[in-house]
């Protein structure tokens, strides 16, 4: 577990790093593992405290609250990433937009891993399995909770922190690439330069994307888009489903008693000997009558006689007398030869002959096999013993347990038939069943919770076809690797529900949100250019947490980690390969026609009334009172009697009314406005004649925009620039005609 922990922190770290010191978070990383040992301590604490016992399994929980939580950390870096683009260089706007984009996202996934381990806790089965899905399912929710109350706010530290230009580590200030290429040395460029420059924010050597990110958008997603690939993939993942059904074909049931035992362990070389060398006569079962029967009567003798004879013509049963132990024959068979001397008619009789029998063959087992009343008046209880015949495999132990009891459970009388090895046999037995319920309403549920947070019929069947994908394979490549279907595999196999939504909801969720106008091409791109990265970051992190299981030489920890790297792994090609090509086919958007628009930032924000700001080139301090929108929207407004003006405190659209009330005289009253609130100068600002009064205290630029998701794709950075600069020139016309 050390191990692992330094893994993760170590892996954490490095994917927040980049080679701008000012943009990195590696402080997020740390404090992301932090809050995925706090969410397992909280969880357990809460199992304990409600009476849930504690099992040597469950510290694998805190392997999969690691990898989950760091790939919901990464989630929300990737979006924080990306706002800068769209909502400007405001920490409000940005964790505004960085969480319509990203807190879906987390709530599905979180929401589907939940509930599929819960589902595992609450369907009748095996305790262990219970027991594991209870914590896991108070793991993820606790990772929920931390992740958006904890993370949140100290990515919204750092935020602060990098608009003040400062280092992510040393939190002094540094210079940007562009200011450090000048009078700084190569030690200040390698380990302090990043940010962006105070003379010029858009210069674009200190604005550039992550390469990671490019490589999705620019490589990845052109890659898919052509037809010929798509038919590729499509081939690829058909031939994949065909093993797949092949595998689940050839699975084999049952948790070995070896399997149990690690790797050096004793018992392992004993059990690995017995299934060897001998399998002929492995099992010596017990059936034990426990209801008080009239033996001396002939009826009840004989139906007791049938039960031994039928479970004797048994497969699974040696039907040599030689292997039977039956106190009843014995006895029977001696009072048969001695019938003048043993008198059995009577109840009585009978009673006394079978004790003085008993006392005579003290010196073996039977003696025993009969349990008296205190009295000797009667039977209680009475046993016989029977041998096995040959037993291959596990699937065999299965049928002979099945027969054996269906012929015991026939018997007029109330009889049981056991082994100590039973335990394990039923465990083979309701596996199977077990898992099949499990998967069923699972994958219900799955299904229930993708319609509740993607409203897309076309979206929903996919996401479930890739959910029932997933699973067919890691079923069926169980099987081809040689891992049984046991109480491990059943908890992984429900696991792996969860992940293969995980990066299904996310991928599908973003392709929606890309908006109505972009074709399908585009949308590929949106998805895999927000979520590429994270998915790809996630399953690694996922995979490094459960990497120390291969450390400890067990069937169980090693078949843990072997399915958590299959399970990843398919996941993840779903996700980033056949998802897109399905949605791009048959999805939204397919039957429209390319898109000729720059996509900037795949981050959509909500319909929700929405604060943007961008600061002024001079990166002037800003305060509450500067706020535009509480400008106009402050006393004075009101009072002005302006026909076509109709402005009030609602959410309306600053560029809606903008556009249609472009007169002098309101030109001239936000002008005064601003005068009298003494905001800062911006170089949109009039600065010559009668507007130098003006100009001395000019203009910011602030947006308030009430966003509508799909309804308008994002504007590359360029043009949005561009509409910028139209705006102060329209600003500063306004202004010297009301002027004059």
């Amino acid at each position: 577990m050390p191990l692992t922990l330094i893994l993760v922190v170590g892996f954490a770290v490095y994917n927040c790093l980049s080679t701008d010191w000012v943009r990195s978070k590696p402080l997020i990383g740390v404090a992301s593992v932090i809050v995925s040992g706090l969410s397992f301590t909280s969880a357990s604490g809460l199992a304990m405290y409600l009476g849930i016992q504690w099992q040597a399994i469950n510290i694998i929980c805190l392997s999969l609250t690691l990898g989950i939580g760091l790939d919901d950390t990464f989630v929300l870096l990737s979006a924080w990433w990306r706002s800068e683009v769209q909502a400007g260089r405001d920490v409000v706007s940005r964790m505004s937009s960085t969480y319509s984009d990203a807190a879906v996202s987390i709530t599905v996934t979180s929401v589907t891993n939940i509930a599929s381990f819960l589902v595992g806790a609450a369907i009748p089965g095996f305790p262990a399995v219970r027991i594991f899905c209870f914590y896991s399912g108070l793991c993820m929710m606790f990772l929920y909770l931390w992740s958006l109350l904890i993370i949140g706010p100290c990515l919204t530290i750092a935020g602060h922190l990098e608009h003040a230009n400062r280092h992510c580590l040393f939190f002094v200030k540094v210079d940007s690439k562009s200011e450090a290429e000048y009078g700084r040395n190569w030690l200040y460029s390698v380990f302090f330069q990043g940010g962006v420059s105070k003379k010029d924010s858009n210069n674009p050597r200190d604005n550039k994307e992550g390469k990671f990110m490019v490589f999705f958008r620019d490589v990845l997603a052109p890659f898919i888009n052509k037809p010929l690939n798509k038919f590729f993939i499509i081939v690829f993942f058909l031939a994949y489903l065909g093993a797949a059904i092949y595998g689940v074909t050839q699975l084999e049931e049952g948790l070995e008693r070896n399997k149990l035992v690690g790797h050096h362990s004793y018992a392992m070389k004993f059990y690995d000997a017995e299934d060897t060398f001998f399998r002929d006569n492995p099992y010596r079962f017990q059936i034990i009558i426990h209801e008080e029967l009239p033996y001396w009567n002939e009826t009840i003798r004989n139906s007791v006689f049938d039960l031994i004879h039928k479970l004797e013509d048994s497969p699974y049963i040696k039907s040599d007398p030689a292997y039977r132990q039956s106190w009843l024959h014995q006895f029977m068979e001696k009072a048969e030869e001695n019938f003048l001397f043993f008198d059995i008619s009577t109840q009585q009789n009978f009673l006394q002959n079978l004790i003085k029998f008993m006392e005579v063959l003290d010196d073996t087992p039977f003696p025993d096999d009969v349990i008296f009343s205190s009295d000797n008046s009667t039977i209680l209880a009475s046993r016989f013993f029977l041998q096995s015949s040959r037993v291959i495999d596990a699937r065999e132990e299965v049928k002979l347990l099945h027969s054996l009891r269906m012929i015991v459970d026939s018997a007029p009388f109330k009889a049981t038939i056991y082994h100590p090895y039973f335990s394990f046999f039923d465990q083979f037995a309701q596996v199977t069943r077990t898992t099949l319920e499990c998967v069923t309403v699972c994958c219900v549920c799955m299904t229930l919770i993708t319609m509740m947070f993607i409203p897309d019929r076309r979206s929903i069947v996919w996401v479930t076809f890739t959910i029932l994908s997933v699973e067919t394979g890691i079923i069926g490549f169980m099987a081809i690797f040689g891992i049984r279907l046991d109480v491990i595999s059943m908890i992984v196999i429900i696991m792996g529900i969860g992940f293969s939504v995980d990066f299904s909801a996310h991928i599908s969720y973003h392709y929606l949100t890309a908006g109505v106008n972009y074709s399908a091409e585009t949308r590929v791109k949106h998805c895999l250019h927000a979520l590429g990265p994270p998915i790809i970051r996630g399953g690694l992190s996922t995979m490094i947490g459960v990497l120390g299981l291969y450390f400890h030489p067990s069937y169980i920890t090693e078949t843990f980690a072997t399915m958590i790297f299959l399970i990843i792994t398919l996941g993840i090609l779903h996700s980033l390969l056949l998802l897109p090509v399905l949605l791009s086919l048959f999805g939204p958007g397919s039957r429209q026609g390319p898109s000729d628009i720059k996509l900037a930032s795949p981050s959509q924000l909500s319909e929700t009334f929405t604060y943007q700001a961008s600061e002024t080139p001079q990166h002037m301090p800003k305060k509450k009172s500067q706020s535009l929108r509480k400008l106009i929207l402050s006393s004075g407004l009101k009072n002005v009697d302006w026909k076509d003006i109709a402005l009030d405190e609602s959410e309306s659209s600053l560029s809606s009314w903008y556009s249609s009330h472009q007169g002098p005289e309101f030109s001239n009253y936000i002008m005064q406005r601003f005068v009298s609130n003494k905001v800062p100068k911006t170089p949109c600002m009039p600065t010559t004649g009668e507007d130098s009064r003006l100009a001395s205290d000019p203009l910011p630029y602030y947006k308030f925009a009430h966003v509508k998701r799909a309804m308008k794709p994002p504007q590359s950075r360029e043009l949005s620039q561009l509409q910028d600069a139209n705006a102060c020139n329209e600003t500063s016309k306004f202004s010297d005609d009301s002027m004059k």
